[in-house]
């Protein structure tokens, strides 16, 4: 009987189908195996809802950076303006300019010292062309404050710094010299805002163009996402104006011409490039940047 039995089990492990008999799970571990395959389910879902909708929030944050940055960016030319107003009793001119239109020195370069940029300022001599072999090399630093974080653009070919923002035409234009008691409401007229493309450089005697409309074509006032910009108006608020605004709403910010710009001299032409030879811009830069 007993070889009977051997034999048996002998053959039943060949044909593979003998398998020693496991003793029961008991009903705690199957409850603990299932809670953690669920567990392991919900983490691996979450990390995919995390992949899926991190990427617009990090944009989305970076984004809420860039804007709060520009803002400050325009306070800070706000109040260096209502400084420069303070004590002379009008803003700076939009840019200075020869009889002949020889442009020397913008708005920008003009309030610097009360930007907190005075060592760059004592730097420049106001009795050359910004352009010229005594300023160029100073003129190529680009200025934090003159740009939008997150623009890609900040030089142009010669490698000048450029400005992101613009003054409003109708307060800065060709030897301007506006004042505030000339407004009748400082909260409604903005003195610069920024700019969605047509950079110059900061430094040139050019950064003031009239607003006609928001993100239009080609670009020039707005933002770079295209859906409005921000203003830093004359009483030192920034505000956002969508690009649906009214024409009556962009015309009432623009304020009265008090720089002259509607009748403005033949000769003040604002150029579609800024060239500077090359021989006067790589020297200048290795000198004043080492």
């Amino acid at each position: 009987m007993q070889w009977h039995t051997t034999r048996k089990f002998n053959r039943d492990r060949a044909l593979g189908s003998y398998s020693p008999i496991s003793p029961a799970i008991p009903p705690s571990m199957e409850a603990e195996m299932l809670h953690r395959r669920i567990g392991f389910v919900i983490v691996f879902l979450v990390f995919l809802i995390l992949i899926v909708m991190l990427p617009p929030a990090i944009q989305q944050s970076r984004e809420a950076a860039r804007r709060t940055q520009s803002k400050n960016n325009l306070k800070q030319i706000g109040l260096a303006l209502s400084n420069y107003h303070d004590t002379w009793m009008h803003f700076p001119p939009g840019g200075t300019f020869s009889n002949d239109g020889t442009g020397f020195h913008g708005w920008m370069t003009l309030f610097m010292p009360y930007l907190d940029s005075s060592p760059l300022y004592f730097q420049i001599d106001l009795s050359q062309p910004w352009n010229s072999p005594q300023n160029a090399g100073w003129l190529r630093i680009p200025i934090p404050a003159f740009q939008v974080p997150g623009e890609s653009v900040r030089f142009d070919d010669c490698g000048f710094g450029l400005a992101h923002y613009s003054a409003n035409a109708h307060l800065f234009a060709a030897n301007s010299s506006a004042q505030l008691k000339d407004l009748e409401s400082t909260a409604n007229v903005f003195l610069a805002a920024e700019l969605r493309g047509d950079f110059g450089p900061w430094s040139c005697p050019y950064n003031w163009r009239p607003l006609m409309s928001l993100n239009s074509s080609p670009p020039i006032y707005g933002r770079y996402g295209g859906f409005g910009a921000y203003f830093v108006f004359a009483d030192t608020h920034v505000e956002f104006i969508a690009s649906e605004a009214i024409p009556t709403r962009l015309t009432q910010i623009c304020g009265p011409d008090l720089s002259g710009y509607g009748s403005m001299p033949a000769n003040i032409v604002r150029p579609s490039s800024f060239p500077c030879p090359q021989e006067i811009l790589a020297p200048d830069y290795e000198r004043f940047n080492k």
